[in-house]
């Protein structure tokens, strides 16, 4: 798949951002149309949302339209 991210081992979070990740994952997925949901996975976009806070990325209004985004855009 595009874009998937390198397992880091020693990679972790406070419990404020894996909730917010959580939050994040449910209300992209659940925007998604579902023609989308049926060509994607929700483990594919976990790992784009991840791979935006692993660069720094807190806001989940960017998260959530950065990885529906990219996720659109890797299913066509």
């Amino acid at each position: 798949m595009v874009g998937v991210m390198k397992q880091e081992s020693n990679k972790s979070y406070d419990r404020d951002t894996v909730k917010m990740m959580q939050t994040v994952l449910e209300e992209a997925w659940i925007s998604l149309q579902p023609e989308l949901r049926a060509r994607s996975s929700k483990t594919f976009l976990a790992t784009l949302i991840l791979e935006d806070v692993a660069a720094g990325e807190r806001d989940a209004t960017q998260l959530r339209s950065k990885a529906v985004t990219r996720l659109a855009a890797s299913t066509f």
